[in-house]
């Protein structure tokens, strides 16, 4: 079953739940034609705001937590740890216009969003539309990374965010065409 996933860490302004159900209506009207059935997660630490929210599943980090002091994207790298056949995954300030079908068809064990639009260079991306395979050896290379990075070492202060960390892996990574983001 495909599990779309978003990631919610209270802010200044993504300050309530209101924020994942716009982006889970957005996803439910966008399936194309066919509904297909999927399942929607939320990264969040702030699992109890969910209680009686029968559309979400709420999952509370397992393998980074970043300190109080350093930017919110890095609780991305969560995402990673979830199970299933394929993870699509949004950020909570995109805007999806049309249906994310092509999205969930790309053969691709690990697609992102080209950066600006436009691919710069071969790992030139943008982590807001990603979508991944969690049994695929890339993925499960990122996991052992992850693990390796921010369990020894904090990366916090070389990398601008999870974006640019990634970007730096030795993994193959796939781009969406420009046109579709």
């Amino acid at each position: 079953m495909l599990t779309v996933a978003c990631v919610w860490v209270r802010s200044e302004i993504y300050d309530s739940v209101d924020w994942v159900w716009k982006l889970y209506r957005m996803v439910d009207r966008r399936m194309g034609m066919v509904h297909r059935p999927f399942k929607f997660v939320c990264i969040t630490p702030h699992v109890e705001e969910f209680r009686g929210y029968d559309w979400v599943v709420p999952f509370p980090p397992s393998m980074v937590v970043p300190p109080d002091d350093v930017k919110k994207h890095w609780w991305k790298l969560n995402l990673f740890a979830l199970p299933g056949d394929q993870v699509l995954y949004f950020d909570l300030d995109v805007v999806i216009m049309k249906s994310i079908v092509p999205l969930i068809e790309f053969p691709s064990d690990f697609c992102v969003a080209p950066s600006s639009g436009v691919p710069m260079r071969g790992h030139d991306f943008n982590s807001s539309v990603m979508s991944w395979k969690p049994k695929s050896e890339v993925v499960l290379r990122i996991n052992t990374l992850i693990t390796e990075h921010f369990g020894r070492k904090p990366v916090y202060e070389q990398f601008a965010g999870d974006q640019q960390w990634l970007s730096s892996l030795p993994i193959r990574v796939d781009l969406f065409p420009s046109k579709w983001i």
